[in-house]
């Protein structure tokens, strides 16, 4: 539907018939105006003229007004998924995985070997990846700190995800505060497909039990799926299973240090007192979605996201915004064609007989 900023304007459309009721120039000077025969050719281009400075006053005049198309919005059915980029951006992050591999290369690039730049450049390559996505973004450290809406402009996502490396991260986590500020971004939305929550962390953190209960409360009321990429350091524990012993000191068989009720009792610790290990037991316990990848070398983290994107492709209602149409400068340019069309016609005038 056409609008206008300035409709006042349209007013001045009625100067358009001026040309057609102007005085006719001065005539040439001939001795026997007889002996012209009629000219209708003639005739026929100077009302031509006079309509082109006809129209070119309209499009003056509405271009002067402002129009443009409103903002529209359409919807769709792809197949694909909300995201909440979830990245921590605390100091370890900054952090080389460990003696093994550090660097990953894509094509004959070097890409750096520090964990959040990995992270960043692979998580980029996923949201490229996925064009029927809708992402949003936080970072975090000690607070959460939104840095994108949900959107599927490509060109602000990869911004918010070059953004995220921008400094050094701070020594603090609180991982428990960011997962509600994630759950939170799906509160006010239409429920339209597959929602998500990745997780892009190397530790994880203890989180209070109102706040355990709150994100069990939050993540199942808005029918949030649950991913974490744990990006396991050299020296750091498992998610689960039994925790790795000594060289040459075997966890089973006839020769085995402990008994399976020892090791069990000593895993069962473990998911007490590590943060990863708690963290991993309670996503596994409230009822939601949930898969967890351990990334310990950078093809792995690579593989892990892939991953993701293979599981998550379900239909999804997509809508898509058409941003406001200013269609003055279209007008404009026609006028100005219209009038270097008069100047060029009055250029060629002929002003006198030989």
């Amino acid at each position: 539907m056409l609008a206008f900023a300035h409709p006042w304007a349209l007013l001045l459309v009625a100067l358009a018939p001026v040309p057609f009721v102007m005085p006719t120039p001065r005539p040439l000077v001939w001795g026997d105006l007889a002996m012209l025969p009629v000219d209708r050719a003639s005739d026929r281009l100077a009302l031509a003229l006079k309509l082109i400075a006809a129209i070119a006053m309209t499009a003056i005049a509405v271009a002067l007004a402002g129009p443009y198309l409103p903002e529209a919005t359409s919807t769709r059915i792809g197949r694909g998924a909300e995201i909440v980029l979830l990245l921590d951006r605390s100091r370890s992050m900054d952090q080389k995985f460990g003696p093994e591999t550090n660097t990953l290369h894509s094509g004959d690039a070097r890409v750096d070997d520090s964990k959040a730049k990995i992270a960043k450049r692979l998580i980029g390559e996923f949201s490229a990846g996925r064009p029927n996505d809708v992402f949003s973004m936080i970072d975090f450290t000690n607070i959460a700190i939104p840095t994108l809406d949900f959107t599927q402009k490509q060109a602000s996502v990869q911004a918010a995800i070059r953004a995220a490396d921008v400094g050094r991260g701070l020594a603090d986590t609180d991982i428990g505060h960011a997962l509600v500020a994630a759950g939170e971004r799906y509160s006010d939305r239409v429920y339209t497909g597959s929602r998500i929550v990745l997780l892009v962390s190397d530790g994880g953190g203890q989180i209070e039990p109102d706040t355990r209960k709150y994100i069990t409360q939050l993540y199942k009321r808005n029918r949030i799926a649950l991913y974490w990429i744990y990006i396991r350091s050299y020296y750091s524990p498992p998610l689960s299973g039994p925790l790795d012993a000594p060289a040459g000191v075997p966890t089973s068989g006839p020769g085995a240090a402990v008994s399976a009720e020892d090791q069990k009792a000593a895993e069962d610790a473990a998911d007490a007192s590590i943060p990863e290990r708690f963290l991993n037991k309670f996503f596994s316990g409230i009822g939601i979605p949930y898969h967890a990848y351990e990334a310990q070398n950078p093809q792995a983290l690579k593989d892990a996201i892939a991953d993701v994107g293979r599981l998550e492709a379900h239909p999804i209602t997509l809508t898509d915004t058409t941003p406001r149409r200013d269609l003055s400068p279209a007008l404009f340019a026609l006028a100005a064609l219209l009038t270097a069309l008069l100047a060029w016609a009055k250029f060629l005038e002929r002003r006198a007989w030989d």
